[in-house]
């Protein structure tokens, strides 16, 4: 599914690039992997938006990363020996 929307997002892209570089508006433009990811949030956000969840979702993100750092986080304390 991921791939699906990354890859409609890139010919997207590429149809209007290739539009403008016909006209003589600008010069040929490759997207980046951060730059197609961004897009790809960008999406991702929007519907969740208008559906309402993003909040929802959000809270859910922030959930799973705080338990990732506590999972990594030293459970005893480190000393210095002098």
């Amino acid at each position: 599914m991921k791939r699906k929307e990354d890859s409609e997002i890139v010919k997207k892209f590429m149809k209007e690039d290739k539009e403008k570089v016909a006209k003589g508006i600008k010069k040929p433009y490759f997207l980046k992997q951060s730059a197609i990811k961004q897009l790809v949030d960008e999406k991702r956000r929007k519907t969740l938006e208008s559906k309402g969840q993003l909040d929802k979702t959000d809270a859910k993100k922030d959930r799973k990363k705080m338990s990732k750092e506590r999972r990594f986080m030293p459970t005893s304390r480190r000393t210095t020996y002098e």
